[in-house]
């Protein structure tokens, strides 16, 4: 299972894992009202931690963990082996919070709503849909460093007589826009009432392109966003990825000495600090 994590920009590949666990914990205070009777606070978003383990390393193969470590003097992005092909979009972001919104527009958090092929999403967002231009967008994700496919997907609704568009967005290393290469072709819907329509779409990030994200223009509803490393559309998951984390030290076994047969059990930890990311 191969864990990718660094800057932006730069995601590396780190050792092959035989275990990697997460753990999600959240704040909760017991309270008490005036009449006695009990009730729950909560205090900030669920955050998480990743219980990685290798079972057996060449010493030199362990050398870019330790690397990296010690290099890290800011948060970095994580995406784990399973967020590569379920939703590599940290978990706020798919349930439509801390979209970038230019303009005038608003994106106003909504609620429960029915989708296209059964079932519905409890979560969703309620856009102002007039105008042309893309004033909504995610904040910006990793595509695959080997430079293979990606595929992004969206549910939506249509403003009332409108066509709504969605698409892929590229940018670089330093987060500018990917000005020699126009975003991926658009998927549009006319569909202005009823279920959510699901709008795909796959496409390989151009050279030079480092990191997406998703835009949508003309919705009036819009749930459940997801991208996905590869050309395959999967069923929708809760985002796994993480925008800001940090790695503890390796705690390492030794089970063989001798140059021919060095051998290295390692443990170590991910951490989620940014609250604003689960």
């Amino acid at each position: 299972m191969s864990v990718f994590v660094g800057p932006l920009g730069g995601l590396v590949e780190t050792e092959c894992l035989s275990g990697l666990s997460v753990q999600r914990e959240q704040r909760l205070v017991e309270r008490r009202d005036i009449q006695g009777r009990r009730y729950v606070r909560k205090f900030g978003p669920v955050v998480r931690s990743w219980s990685a383990e290798i079972g057996h390393a060449r010493p030199e193969d362990l050398a870019l963990l330790h690397e990296l470590q010690a290099g890290q003097d800011e948060p970095w992005w994580l995406v784990a082996c399973d967020a590569q092909f379920t939703n590599l979009l940290p978990p706020r972001v798919s349930r439509m919070l801390d979209w970038v919104v230019t303009g005038s527009n608003n994106l106003y958090r909504g609620g429960i709503v029915p989708l296209d092929g059964g079932g519905v999403a409890a979560t969703s967002a309620n856009p102002d849909y007039t105008g042309d231009d893309y004033n909504y967008r995610t904040p910006l994700f990793p595509v695959d460093p080997s430079g293979g496919p990606l595929t992004a997907s969206l549910y939506v609704r249509a403003g009332i007589g409108l066509t709504a568009g969605f698409r892929v967005a590229w940018f670089d290393a330093a987060g500018s826009p990917h000005l020699t290469t126009p975003a991926s072709s658009v998927v549009t819907t006319t569909t202005d009432s009823g279920p959510l329509e699901r709008l795909s779409v796959t496409a390989t990030p151009p050279a030079g392109a480092h990191c997406g994200a998703l835009q949508f223009r003309r919705a009036a509803v819009v749930a459940r966003p997801a991208v996905t490393w590869g050309a395959t559309l999967h069923p929708w998951v809760e985002g796994r990825g993480a925008s800001s984390v940090v790695l503890t030290p390796l705690q390492e076994t030794v089970n063989a000495a001798h140059p021919s047969i060095a051998s290295t059990s390692a443990a170590y930890t991910i951490l989620e600090v940014a609250a604003g990311v689960a």
